[in-house]
């Protein structure tokens, strides 16, 4: 299994560099000038690699454990097991940059309050889909594969190693498409893979694996995958305020994202590690988390 997983990860990366290009230049056609930038459509035309993918390689990814973990989600208990973690990480995650803005690491950005509230409630379901699919991908198909080979920390380590990478994966800001060809793509990813080199990320990097690591924990030790989808949910949506109600202080000499800052703050960190300790503390699963229905 764990062979279809990397296939469905370098195929979608591949597939993506390759049409990405074509699609954006059907967009720049059919439009006066497209409104999104090549990253942005790339994204998309890598979500929908993805799906295909795992469509076409269910059977050996065993995605019918995804379906048999989820089979009874609108179930009260998991309702309930999915609120739970997103309250506990955003919660948590809130207080982390509250902090953060009192001792001057980030500062209020000068958006209105009901500006700053609509474009954070909109990003709900797009919270709860990514969150769906990231820890079906990462957890129940890579962190379980690879758990069946290895101790479960090995596990969590080496699945959370590559969640922290791929989700650290932006363009250099000087990075532009200034001609688009049927290489643009390749280039595109080029520039992403250098920019993964550059050691400001590397706080930020550790940050993504704490989170990675302490989902892990939560499916081990809890056996839930609605568990995992909340605890991710509001992590994702704790991102989305960090970046519409902060910026970095004034005279800041950094050029990383607020996202990027933030996963690397002491207090971010501060806060998974006590949503880890929490989750190992929780019930431990009577039967694997492919197949349970425990809360």
């Amino acid at each position: 299994m764990i062979r279809a997983v990397l296939a469905t990860l370098l195929g979608a990366f591949l597939a993506a560099a390759l049409v990405t290009p074509a699609v954006y230049a059907l967009l720049d056609a059919a439009m006066d000038e497209v409104p999104w930038p090549f990253s942005r459509v790339f994204n998309r035309v890598l979500l929908l690699s993805v799906l295909a993918l795992l469509f076409a390689l269910r059977r050996p990814l065993e995605l019918r454990r995804a379906r048999v973990a989820l089979s009874t989600a609108g179930d009260s208990r998991r309702l309930a097991s999915l609120g739970a973690g997103a309250a506990w990480s955003l919660g948590l995650a809130a207080l982390a940059l509250a902090l953060a803005l009192a001792l001057g690491d980030l500062t209020h950005s000068e958006r209105p309050p009901g500006e700053l509230l609509f474009k954070w409630v909109r990003n709900v379901p797009g919270a709860l889909a990514v969150s769906l699919l990231e820890e079906v991908f990462f957890r129940l198909l890579l962190f379980e594969g690879l758990r069946r080979q290895t101790s479960w920390p090995v596990a969590a380590a080496l699945s959370s190693a590559l969640y922290s990478v791929l989700h650290l994966l932006s363009p250099p800001r000087s990075h532009e498409i200034v001609h688009l060809d049927a290489w643009s793509g390749l280039r595109y990813l080029e520039a992403l893979g250098q920019q993964t080199l550059d050691p400001a990320l590397l706080p930020g990097l550790v940050g993504l694996w704490l989170v990675g690591f302490a989902l892990c924990v939560s499916l081990h030790r809890r056996g839930s995958l609605p568990r995992c989808i909340g605890l991710h949910a509001g992590w994702f949506l704790a991102a989305k305020l960090a970046v519409y109600a902060t910026v970095l202080p004034e005279g800041s000499d950094s050029e990383l994202p607020v996202r990027f800052l933030a996963l690397g703050l002491p207090w971010t960190w501060l806060s998974v590690a006590i949503i880890a300790a929490l989750e190992w503390r929780g019930r431990a699963p009577t039967r694997q988390p492919s197949a349970s229905a425990a809360t």
